[in-house]
């Protein structure tokens, strides 16, 4: 990764926090994050984005029925697979659990029973149950979300799931959104005109449980008029790139990681990213 490419994926990931906290409110779902310079022994390291570390304290889960787990892998964070065999240890699936402490408590049950629905039940029973076992809402956020910022690695392996207490339906939360706004994680560019997803939302599509689809397409067009114009999506980089343009963090950028790109053209591919995304999303939505 070159070096502004380093520097850009740090503000990304801050701007799609402060997203996500935008579209989720008050329902602290989510982190916070700020940017900092680094310093490893008096030596300057450069600008990161420094993240509050998702934990049951910050969610405020305290209940001994509480849950939080962690994706830690590929195939069974997507619900394209499920693992039969019931675990004793704090991993089972791809998951982790990081709530209950599993020195004291090890509780795989709702997961499983979530995950086995979705890889593995009829449609009539996947239907009649899921919207008992996630917050549909938060779920639809996250959707949109994902796909607002193109983020393919948070299909799965970038999430947490969790919930208050045994009888809250599970929410989940993004985590490690480095793969944003037109860029892989490894810095190359994206297109504008993909859809990501993965099997609990391909059912949800197909077999449109309660009018799924119209709450997607309701949900958008909501955001749409608030949060998630282009006005304010900009607004957001605007600041960030202030923000660098204004200190000496690109000479030292440059110093460190061999920084040699031009701001001003990093801030067009996102901009024009931005509007081609948008667009290509209002038609995608509206076609629900």
């Amino acid at each position: 990764m070159s070096g502004f490419h380093r520097l850009s994926w740090n503000f990304s990931l801050g701007t799609s926090f402060e997203i996500w906290k935008q579209i989720e409110g008050n329902r602290n779902y989510g982190i916070h994050s700020t940017f900092v310079e680094l310093f490893i022994n008096s030596e300057h390291q450069g600008l990161y984005c420094l993240n509050e570390q998702m934990n049951a304290q910050l969610l405020n889960i305290d209940f001994n029925d509480a849950l939080l787990y962690k994706a830690v892998a590929w195939d069974g964070t997507t619900f394209g697979v499920y693992e039969e065999d019931v675990s004793t240890n704090k991993y089972w699936n791809n998951w982790e659990q990081r709530f209950p402490n599993p020195q004291d408590k090890i509780n795989w049950i709702p997961l499983m029973y979530f995950t086995n629905i979705v890889v593995n039940y009829e449609d009539e029973f996947f239907i009649s149950e899921i919207s008992e076992l996630i917050n549909i809402d938060n779920f639809i956020d996250y959707y949109i979300f994902i796909n607002l910022l193109s983020a393919a690695d948070n299909t799965g392996k970038n999430t947490f799931l969790g919930r208050k207490s045994e009888d809250d339906p599970l929410f989940i939360i993004p985590w490690d959104l480095e793969g944003s706004f037109g860029r892989f994680w490894n810095g190359n560019h994206v297109g504008y005109t993909d859809i990501h997803s993965n099997n609990l939302y391909h059912r949800l599509l197909e077999l449109n449980p309660n009018k799924f689809k119209a709450k997607v397409k309701n949900r958008w067009l909501d955001l749409r008029n608030t949060t998630l114009n282009e006005t304010y999506l900009l607004n957001l980089f605007e600041t960030n790139f202030r923000k660098i343009q204004e200190s000496n963090i690109l000479d030292i950028e440059t110093t460190k990681w061999g920084l040699n790109d031009d701001l001003s053209e990093e801030q067009e591919y996102i901009n024009s990213w931005i509007y081609n995304r948008m667009n290509f999303l209002d038609t995608y939505y509206n076609n629900l």
